[in-house]
């Protein structure tokens, strides 16, 4: 299911876009994460659960070795690293 951006996720979804315009932002929820995506500019990850939380370092850290590899297909790279704010963790993919 596709919603717009709730209030309790601005500041969330702000953290690790700084300036990002998040009109037009959609959201859709999985098992382990809700993902807000911007158009044209990126998806913002965010953990559900404690033990995403826990894993996005580690699956944020896989992507970043995955793109300087320099695979023959498109790897996205995590913008800015993973967020932690309002007891949320978060990461921006282009």
């Amino acid at each position: 299911m596709t919603v717009c951006l709730p209030d309790a996720l601005r500041e969330v979804v702000a953290a690790p876009l700084p300036g990002q315009d998040l009109t037009g932002t959609l959201v859709t929820a999985g098992q382990s994460h809700t993902v807000v995506l911007l158009p044209g500019a990126a998806a913002v990850r965010i953990a559900r659960t404690p033990a995403a939380a826990a894993e996005l370092p580690r699956r944020t850290a896989l992507l970043e070795r995955l793109a300087w590899a320099g695979p023959p297909f498109d790897a996205p790279v995590p913008q800015g690293g993973v967020t932690a704010f309002a007891g949320r963790t978060a990461v921006a993919l282009p």
